[in-house]
C-alpha cells in the first residue's frame, strides 16, 4: 500500500506554524476580538504611537517588553515600530524565557517598510503566567514612550509587566539586563490563547491568516500527503460539535487515494524542546465535515493512531446527520518515539467507499479529570 506521509513536525520556520502566518497584516490588528480566539498583541489601536518617534543614542541595540499570558497559547509573529531614520538592515526578533534568560526563539524580519509597525513570522508555545521577553534589535535609531510600565498594561489575555526590568536594553544579539523608566520601545508579539499542542488545517495550503482560521494552520508541503481540495463560500453548520474549528478551516480537506498520514511531533523552541513527550498521553480530536457527497454510505474509511485502529468504515454524513455538518472524533493516545522525541502518527485508509479525507487535526493535553 502506497500511503504517502505528510510529517507535522513543527521547527522553527519555514515549517508549518511559523510560515502559516506569512501573511498576517499588522494592520488587523486595529480592532482586537478578545473573545472569538483570533490574533491579539499587547499594543494596538490608532491611539498607539511613540512618544519619541526617531531618537538615537547612536549605537545598537538590543530592546524588549516583558510580558506574560492569563492563558496557554502559541506566539505566531512579533511586530516592531521601525523609525524612519532606521539604516536598512535585516532585523531579527527574539523571544526569551523571562525568569533565565534563555533564548527560546528567533526570526527576521523581511520586506519591511520605511516606518511603522513590522511582523515577522514565528512559532513559540508558552504557558500562562510565565514571563517571556520579545526583543528587536536595531542598528542607531528606536522609538519609545517612557514611564508605560508603571502599571500593568494589558490587552485581552496579554499583560506587559509593571516590572522595573521593563523597558529592557542592552548589545545587540544578546538578553538585555539594563532598563530605562520602565519604556515602552514597541516590541511586541501576535498571540493566539489555545490549549491546543498541535493544530492543523490539514486542506489549506493558501497559508491562512489567523482571523480566519485560529490556531489552525495550514499545511505547506501540498501532495506529500493526499491532496488538498478547497470549497468556498459554503455553510457549514458547527452547531452540533463541541469547540469546533473556525467556520473557514471546514471550506477544505486532505484526501488521498489509498490513504495518507500524519506524523505529529516536531521541536517547541530554538533549544530543541519536544512539543510532545514519549509516553505521555494527548488527546487527538479529528474534525471532520462532509463537502461532496449529499448522502451516507458514500464514502467510508479508517483511522489508525499510532497503530491502534480507532475507526472502522467511518461515514462522516452518518456520524454526523447530515453532510456539511461538522463531526468531531476524539482520542486519548500515547505518544510513541520518533528520531527520539514524542510523536503520535494518524494513518488515514480507504474503507468500502470513496476516499478518506481529514479538515482538521489537533493534539491537547489530557484534562487533569481525565488522566488515571
Amino acid at each position: 500500500m502506497d500511503i504517502r506521509t505528510y510529517s507535522a513536525f513543527v521547527f522553527a520556520a519555514p515549517f508549518a506554524f511559523a510560515a502559516a502566518l506569512s501573511g498576517y497584516s499588522p494592520a488587523a490588528q486595529a480592532q482586537q476580538n478578545c473573545t472569538d480566539g483570533s490574533a491579539q498583541s499587547l499594543f494596538y489601536g490608532s491611539g498607539t504611537t511613540p512618544q519619541f518617534r526617531d531618537a538615537t543614542d547612536s549605537t545598537s541595540y538590543e530592546l524588549g517588553t516583558y510580558f506574560t499570558s492569563s492563558v496557554n497559547g502559541r506566539i505566531v509573529g512579533i511586530r516592531y515600530w521601525r523609525p524612519p531614520s532606521e539604516p536598512a538592515a535585516v532585523h531579527s526578533g527574539r523571544i526569551w524565557s523571562g525568569d533565565t534568560g534563555r533564548l527560546l526563539n528567533s526570526t527576521s524580519f523581511q520586506n519591511e517598510t520605511p516606518e511603522g509597525w513590522q511582523y515577522a513570522p514565528i512559532d513559540l508555545r508558552v504557558l500562562a503566567n510565565q514571563p517571556y521577553l520579545v526583543t528587536v534589535d536595531l542598528q542607531s535609531h528606536y522609538v519609545a514612550t517612557n514611564d508605560v510600565f508603571q502599571s500593568d498594561a494589558t490587552g485581552c489575555t496579554l499583560t506587559g509587566l509593571a516590572t522595573e526590568a521593563n523597558g529592557a536594553f542592552g548589545p545587540k544579539g544578546f538578553f538585555p539586563t539594563s532598563a530605562y523608566r520602565r519604556s515602552n520601545y514597541f516590541r511586541d508579539v501576535v498571540f493566539i490563547p489555545t490549549e491546543a499542542i498541535i493544530a492543523i488545517n490539514a486542506g489549506d495550503e493558501r497559508n491562512p491568516i489567523a482571523e480566519f482560521t485560529g490556531n489552525y494552520l495550514g499545511n505547506t508541503e501540498g501532495g506529500n500527503a493526499g491532496r488538498s481540495y478547497v470549497v468556498n463560500n459554503t455553510t457549514i453548520d458547527r452547531s452540533g460539535a463541541s469547540d469546533p474549528a473556525p467556520a473557514r478551516v471546514y471550506e477544505s480537506g486532505r484526501m488521498g487515494a489509498p490513504g495518507f498520514q500524519y506524523t505529529l511531533a516536531g521541536i517547541a523552541d530554538a533549544n530543541g524542546t519536544p512539543n510532545l513527550v514519549v509516553g505521555q498521553t494527548y488527546r487527538v480530536r479529528l474534525h471532520f465535515v462532509e463537502l461532496n457527497y449529499a448522502a451516507a454510505g458514500q464514502r467510508r474509511f479508517n483511522v489508525s493512531l499510532n497503530g491502534t485502529q480507532v475507526l472502522t468504515d467511518y461515514d462522516i454524513v452518518q456520524a454526523a446527520g447530515a453532510p456539511l455538518r461538522v463531526n468531531i472524533q476524539q482520542f486519548d493516545v500515547v505518544a510513541s518515539s520518533v528520531r527520539g522525541i514524542g510523536a503520535i502518527s494518524a494513518v488515514f485508509t480507504a474503507g468500502s467507499a470513496g476516499l478518506p479525507v481529514v479538515s482538521a487535526i489537533e493534539v491537547l493535553p489530557v484534562p487533569a479529570a481525565s488522566r488515571r
